[in-house]
């Protein structure tokens, strides 16, 4: 439902403001390689200077900013004072300066300047925020600084002292983004968690109080996982990383999103923004923008773009702000509704009583107010829908104040490197070197090509500031090819050329082997059955089961076990790798098996074959073969005085043979010494199983005149 309009706020009697703050802007742009911006633009109110072109003339169409502003990476804009971020990390101020809020070391309206001048001193600034008549900016190192007006202490710097100079906001330390309200300001810090300080009469610091003038930082009550912040003038904005919004401070038009509009429904600690239906939250979210107000404080708006390139708002509606084809008294919203006609949106920005979105092809809308051209449309209607802004095409920022708005782009950068593409169990992790020129992010895109070249691309990933991406959503065992492309901004637009394709595959826990082969390694003994089976893809390592009992893990194939028996056994094999291991194979049985001992033979029987043959320098011995499984004979020699025990004298005598063949000739010199001592002969057959019974034994003798010993 719509909400109501409350009370105007007589708290402050100040003039027009607005605040704007993306959810994207450079937080580590440092870290990559720049080069200078291609457009500056601005347009709307300029009775200050604060379009930066030189003039105070308005302009309901899009003039270009001076060309001081030269290499701009971050833009925001106050409600008559606009400020830039240079890529050397300067920080350059231009338009109202009453407050000091230039910081340029004095104050007043004899210093507003028509063209962007450089803050003195400030130097390696990350990013830049404008409030209603005060600055903050980030530096690299997590610190703070801040200038302008400090009558509520949003400078928070112990004290209520205007500053024309910037001064360091005291006890803050490791924060990543800022923002600037119309009294109060907004810190992240790498941890999550937000700070306020400076006005919190509606209870927009968040602390839980109401508190006229907090000079130094305080927590943000239960809020921790924010990853963007947003100030507008009595209200506060933060994204968590779940996709969700958390509002507190002022709900006079509904600007929170809970569903509640009025004076009694300001919070001074965070509340969910409700859904765009009953009984829901607000979810998918990745920027948020808050906006307002008007005179003495009056109206304020939020905005919020989803991942699906949608664009969300809510609060104060009088002049088509939300953007929903609503506008006048009863059209506010106390509930997100959805912004009419607008897809493929890349950023937003939320001005006094207007809004601004960039589309994906670098086009600029605006809705709202347009009394002095802030639509830049060339004209000065107001629009309760989207329009385009004329002109103006491949825009990177944007930022809207209270009458006026900025947009910059900045050119193509150079085709990134990739270095690595690493699958593992997770997925493929790619790493890359920024290409030339300005890369404050990066764009991954995946081709279901299995090589390079890459073929037709799906964006996965992006923007990223990192220079590394992990994709995750390949399935595993997939071989896919990726490129990387560059952007100039933060939002990833302009992009650069493909970088270099690779190729990576994720691996998968592998498949189950086949069935292994399972053979006997001596078929007569007990010496272990060669089981062996085909590697598999993705595989590291293999595991053996035995009997679905016994495991052995870390195997190769082929593997020798040894059961220690004669029994069948069943063999299963798996595979492993660092994802997990496959299921068992299909089970193949075999044996260690155990043949029997051969039977007896005997050597000189059967013929001359198998018989004995003497001549003056040798000793020639057959023996017959025997039947059964033999693995070969051992032939033994024996002396005359082993003639008594003939049959169990072979482990007292000489083995002259052991072998496959049939026979066997002795030497002279070392089988046979010269004696005529007759000499006694023995065979046995053998095989894994065992050697068998000696057999018959032969005699004969060799006539020559010497001792006869085994040598």
């Amino acid at each position: 439902m719509r909400g109501n309009v409350g009370l105007r706020d007589n708290f402050q009697k100040q003039r027009l403001f607005t605040v704007l703050i993306s959810a994207f802007l450079l937080a580590a742009f440092l870290a990559l390689p720049l080069s200078v911006f291609a457009q500056r633009w601005a347009w709307g109110y300029n009775i200050k200077g604060q379009l930066g072109n030189n003039s105070t003339a308005n302009s309901n169409v899009p003039v270009q900013i001076n060309s001081a502003l030269a290499t701009a990476v971050g833009i925001s804009n106050g409600y008559e004072h606009s400020i830039a971020l240079e890529s050397d990390g300067s920080v350059w101020t231009w338009g109202w300066d009453l407050y000091g809020q230039l910081g340029n070391g004095h104050d007043g309206e004899v210093y507003n300047s028509k063209i962007p001048v450089k803050i003195s001193g400030l130097s390696g600034m990350i990013e830049v925020a404008a409030g209603g008549y005060h600055s903050m900016a980030l530096a690299g190192g997590g610190t703070v600084k801040a200038w302008g007006f400090n009558n509520y202490g949003q400078l928070g710097d112990a004290s209520t002292t205007q500053r024309d100079s910037p001064v360091s906001v005291s006890s803050l330390s490791g924060v990543t983004a800022i923002a600037c309200g119309g009294y109060h300001s907004l810190a992240m810090k790498s941890n999550g968690t937000v700070w306020g300080w400076g006005n919190g009469s509606y209870g927009q610091v968040g602390n839980g109080a109401n508190d006229i003038s907090d000079s130094t930082p305080v927590q943000v009550s239960n809020l921790t996982g924010v990853t963007a912040i947003a100030a507008g003038f009595y209200h506060s904005l933060a994204l968590k990383s779940n996709g969700t919004v958390w509002a507190w401070g002022r709900n006079n038009y509904g600007q929170l999103g809970d569903g509640l509009t009025g004076e009694g429904y300001d919070s001074n600690v965070p509340v969910q923004v409700v859904g765009p239906t009953s009984g829901t939250y607000l979810t998918g979210i990745i920027a948020i923008a808050a906006g307002g107000t008007g005179n003495v404080g009056e109206g304020s708006h939020s905005l919020a773009l989803r991942s699906d390139g949608t664009v969300w708002a809510w609060g104060w509606n009088y002049y088509g702000q939300l953007g929903d084809g609503y506008s006048g008294a009863s059209s506010d919203s106390n509930i997100p509704v959805q912004v009419s006609g607008l897809t493929g949106i890349e950023a937003i920005a939320a001005g006094g009583w207007h809004s601004l979105a960039i589309t994906n092809t670098g086009s600029v809308k605006a809705w709202g107010y347009n009394g002095y051209g802030e639509l830049g449309n060339g004209g000065n209607t107001d629009s309760d829908v989207p329009v385009l802004v004329s002109t103006i095409n491949g825009m990177t920022h944007i930022a809207a104040g209270g009458y006026h708005s900025l947009a910059i782009s900045c050119t193509v950068p150079g085709a990134p490197t990739i270095t690595s593409a690493t699958g593992d169990c997770n997925g493929v992790t790619l790493s890359w070197t920024a290409g030339s020129g300005c890369t404050t992010s990066c764009n991954v895109y995946r081709s279901p090509n299995t090589a390079c070249p890459v073929g037709t691309l799906t964006k996965i990933a992006g923007p990223i500031t990192a220079t590394s991406y992990s994709d995750t959503t390949i399935a595993a065992g997939a071989t896919r090819t990726y490129v990387v492309r560059g952007a100039c901004d933060a939002y990833g637009t302009n992009e650069s050329l493909n970088s270099n394709c690779m190729a990576a595959t994720r691996l998968a826990v592998p498949a189950a082997p086949a069935a292994p082969a399972v053979a006997d390694v001596d078929p007569c003994a007990l010496s272990g059955v060669s089981i062996s089976w085909s590697g598999v893809t993705f595989a590291t390592g293999y595991d053996l089961r035995v009997d679905s009992t016994t495991v052995v893990t870390g195997v190769t194939s082929p593997y020798t076990y040894s059961p220690g028996n004669s029994s069948s056994h069943n063999y299963q094999v798996r595979s492993k790798n660092s994802c997990g291991s496959s299921g068992w194979s299909t089970a193949t049985s075999g044996t260690d098996a155990i043949c029997p001992v051969p039977s007896e033979t005997s050597p000189g029987t059967g013929g001359a074959a198998t018989g004995i043959t003497w001549s003056s320098d040798k000793v020639t011995i057959g023996w017959q073969a025997v039947a059964g499984t033999v693995s070969g004979y051992r032939l033994y020699k024996g002396v005359p005085a082993d003639l008594p025990n003939l049959l169990s004298a072979s482990a007292d005598s000489c083995t002259r043979y052991d072998g496959s063949s049939l026979s066997y000739a002795l030497n002279t010199s070392t089988d046979v010494p010269s004696s005529g001592s007759f000499f006694w002969f023995l065979v046995d057959a053998y095989n894994g199983a065992g050697e068998g019974s000696a057999g018959n034994a032969t005699a004969g003798a060799r006539i020559v005149n010497s001792t006869g010993t085994c040598p």
